[in-house]
């Protein structure tokens, strides 16, 4: 029993840690904002990105990358996703912080179709834009 419970305490720190990395403060992103290999992708509306932004953000629409039909959310083809994002100027080459509003489904979405296509320049994702959107 003992075992049992030191593998789960050691499974839960390591996921715990996992997680942590994650996610990077607003204070912490606007240290390397700068850098022009970052590219900080928001998922928002895209009337609410209008409204306010972090500077030198690009606006992603999720639904740009899901085929058209009667079944909802299935990607178009990796270079078709590819294109579209060359298009707002990232590419697998760019260090990407992901962020949004709300539940966090838009952001998590993005990341796994990122993590998917192969990507693997992914800085953690932003914990709080309103210090910087501000």
């Amino acid at each position: 029993m003992k075992k049992i419970i030191s593998v789960l305490v050691l499974f839960l720190l390591i996921f715990q840690g996992t997680e942590a990395q994650d996610l990077i403060s607003a204070k912490a992103l606007t240290g390397i904002m700068k850098d022009k290999n970052v590219k900080i992708v928001s998922v928002r509306k895209a009337s609410d990105y209008a409204k306010v932004h972090i500077e030198g953000a690009v606006n992603i629409d999720l639904k740009k990358m899901y085929k058209p039909g009667a079944v909802k959310s299935v990607l178009k083809s990796s270079s078709e996703i590819a294109t579209y994002l060359g298009q707002h100027g990232i590419s697998n080459k760019n260090k990407i912080v992901i962020y949004g509003t709300g539940s966090g489904k838009s952001s998590g979405r993005l990341y796994w179709i990122l993590k998917y296509l192969g990507c693997k320049g992914f800085l953690p994702f932003l914990t709080s834009c309103i210090s910087i959107c501000s």
